[in-house]
């Protein structure tokens, strides 16, 4: 029987093999079948997200500390990081266009309150 955790990293492992797989055969047929579907209902997508995030943190949570929940979002970060700075110039170009809103702050505090109540938890896991 397979615990929670190897689970949830064969989740992961099927879903980015999946993409992997489709991006490599047919470009075309993951951004017109498949992103653009899913991305053209942010509302939606935000919800299941955010519900597929908590699920996964509580089965984590389970298994492992909140602390290595951060350590292993630091690689994750870090990896990411290096993929987006093969587009460096086109990123810059997007992050300034949001930025010139005004409204970036407005729309994504939920998501920042998630985070810094994340990152406040670490904290109180090392130090208290």
């Amino acid at each position: 029987m397979l615990a929670v955790i190897e689970i949830l990293a064969l989740i992961f492992i099927l879903i980015a093999g999946i993409k992997i797989t489709i991006v490599l055969i047919s470009p075309k047929f993951w951004i017109e079948g498949v992103v653009k579907k899913i991305w053209s209902h942010p509302a939606t997508m935000i919800m299941c997200s955010l519900a597929a995030a908590g699920v996964t943190l509580y089965f984590l949570l389970e298994v492992i500390t909140m602390v290595q929940i951060l350590a292993v979002t630091l690689f994750l970060s870090l990896l990411m990081m290096a993929g987006v700075a093969m587009f460096a110039l086109d990123f810059i170009k997007f992050a300034e266009k949001l930025y010139e809103k005004k409204a970036i702050s407005k729309k994504t505090l939920p998501y920042i309150v998630i985070w810094i109540a994340l990152l406040l938890w670490g904290l109180k896991e090392i130090f208290f």
